[in-house]
């Protein structure tokens, strides 16, 4: 995790129903240790606030992104969202930059063909709402295809070695999660143009019935890779 605020949300709920575990990682943290790679058998990489290339402002990215390139070199299934979608790109060797815009609330992705042409991705769906919060994007890992678009943005996913997927957006989020995120980051939507209003992110949280849906079915593909 890289904010307490940006927790696993309704991950959560999917570990509890399998009967799964999970641990924790603040690399933010100075007495924080990277687990090896023998004690996970999927590995979550959280959102956060701070930008992939903000190395000067927070160093610790430098030594995650580091960690995260050797489990690239496992067989480790890996689902980052947000920031983590974009902390896999640059692992991956790929640009992470600003949009010029923020993408903040309730607003539907396209799945392209490929995306569609995995069920366990899409179930065969043209779009879905998700909820995002982001100001940055990353270009495409060499050999994969984007799975999913939005307004604002052209890669809004990613598949790695069929066991890797990167997601711009927010599966995870319920409403009491947007609420905390409301909490923590209220000044930057009032200070940004184009985003939803505080209201109608929190009105517009039926959608997480969906999404939830959709996490499921990504976590339980993800966890049968697990040899």
């Amino acid at each position: 995790m890289h904010a307490l605020s940006e927790g696993p949300g309704m991950i959560l709920n999917w570990i509890k129903i399998n009967q799964h575990t999970i641990s924790y990682t603040h690399p933010y943290q100075r007495d924080s240790l990277f687990p090896n790679s023998n004690q996970f058998d999927l590995l979550l990489i959280m959102g956060g606030a701070m930008g992939v290339y903000e190395t000067d402002r927070y160093p610790w990215l430098e030594d995650e992104i580091k960690w995260i390139s050797g489990v690239l070199q496992t067989q480790i299934p890996v689902l980052g969202i947000c920031l983590g979608s974009q902390l896999l790109a640059r692992s991956l060797g790929c640009r992470v930059y600003s949009t010029g815009a923020k993408e903040i609330g309730w607003f539907p992705i396209e799945y392209s063909s490929c995306g569609q042409s995995l069920n366990w991705y899409s179930n065969a769906l043209s779009q879905l709402n998700v909820f995002h919060w982001h100001g940055d994007t990353f270009d495409l890992p060499s050999g994969t295809e984007t799975l999913a678009t939005s307004y604002k943005t052209t890669n809004q996913a990613f598949l790695w070695n069929d066991r890797v997927l990167g997601l711009q957006y927010h599966l995870e989020i319920d409403e009491p999660l947007v609420r905390v995120f409301l909490e923590t980051g209220l000044e930057e939507v009032l200070s940004s143009t184009g985003v939803q209003s505080p209201e109608d992110m929190i009105g517009l949280s039926y959608n997480s019935e969906q999404t939830e849906k959709t996490l499921f079915r990504i976590l339980d593909h993800l966890i049968s890779l697990v040899e």
